[in-house]
């Protein structure tokens, strides 16, 4: 069934049929949504799909009252045992990530969770009940960043990036496979000429275990052969750790925003490191816009962006900047 098989012995026994078709079509298999009292939800190649219990899928847009009445409705039974397999019939052991809205589960497969918030002297303690799940894939994608290599390099050095895209467009996929590349060494080619590049020490830290989770002492993706991983850490103590103690050539963290990570990032560039980062935004123009990237700009932490979309599908590279914003590449079908 694919690389997140196993997902799918996590689902409510009685979900599994509508699903099974789906989990056998593999890689493209982004998300399900389980509402209490609405349809089952999937989210299949950029698109999404209601079921039926025979596993039919109709777009969300197609679905008119006659079509209604077929689609599978999610009961509480179905959410509380597909709960109860997601967390090993011990909920409360993930309690400190619900709080923040979410779970990850092997693979690096995050469960979105909403419902009723428990809050305490101001803060939220835990989400019970849970009324949503939004089950999120974490796709591993060897070669995707393969198309954007010629441009992160001057010779051997690794060129500070960040990967820009809006929710669902595939940058920590693509951060995946670059954090590979780079640890594995290789080349690239520009102008028909082969450059090849040394594999680096790449330091990760996994605040949310998506990159690459944890089982048994192992990585569950391949992150290349001379890569540390600090999984389940807070990004700022997890950079760091990994500057104070692992030497890392290249730190890589996922979904960067705030201001404190931001200066972190700078002490690990003035220590020496390169970056290696991906940010929620949909342009170079909006993202500088946002208050805790005026530094970036100002400080030039970057020397690249890679902006993507999904236009052509999950991944579509739209344009590449360099380090003073200038655009170096942009898709031919843009122009």
């Amino acid at each position: 069934m694919g690389q997140n098989n196993s997902l799918y012995e996590y689902l409510a026994v009685s979900l599994r049929k509508p699903l099974e078709s789906w989990f056998l079509k593999g890689e493209k298999l982004q998300e399900i949504r389980l509402r209490i009292g609405q349809p089952l939800m999937i989210r299949y190649d950029g698109e999404e799909f209601f079921l039926t219990e025979q596993g039919d899928g109709y777009r969300v847009w197609e679905l008119e009252e006659g079509k209604r009445k077929k689609v599978f409705y999610v009961t509480e039974e179905q959410m509380q045992e597909t709960l109860s397999y997601l967390s090993d019939y011990s909920l409360y052991a993930y309690e400190e990530e619900i709080k923040q809205g979410f779970f990850t589960v092997g693979g690096g497969c995050r469960i979105g969770v909403c419902g009723k918030a428990v809050v305490e002297n101001g803060e939220v303690k835990t989400i019970y009940p849970v009324s949503s799940l939004n089950i999120r894939f974490a796709h591993e994608i060897k070669g995707c960043s393969d198309g954007i290599l010629p441009f992160l390099f001057n010779g051997d050095r690794f060129l500070s990036t960040l990967i820009v895209s809006p929710p669902l467009c595939g940058k920590t996929t693509i951060l995946r496979d670059c954090i590979r590349n780079l640890s594995n060494g290789g080349s690239y080619e520009i102008e028909t000429k082969t450059h090849c590049f040394r594999g680096k020490t790449v330091g990760v830290v996994d605040e949310r275990g998506e990159i690459s989770d944890f089982s048994c002492g192992m990585a569950q993706h391949d992150l290349g052969i001379q890569t540390d991983v600090l999984s389940q850490c807070p990004k700022v103590e997890g950079m760091m750790m990994l500057i104070r103690t692992m030497a890392p050539e290249i730190i890589a963290v996922d979904e960067i925003g705030s201001e404190e990570e931001m200066n972190t990032m700078i002490y690990g560039m003035n220590c020496g490191c390169s970056l290696l980062a991906t940010a929620h935004s949909s342009s170079m123009e909006e993202l500088l816009k946002k208050k805790a990237f005026q530094k970036v700009k100002e400080e030039k932490m970057f020397e690249r962006y890679v902006i993507l979309s999904r236009r052509n599908g999950v991944g579509t590279i739209e344009k590449i900047y360099d380090g003073d914003g200038q655009e170096i590449w942009e898709s031919k079908e843009r122009k």
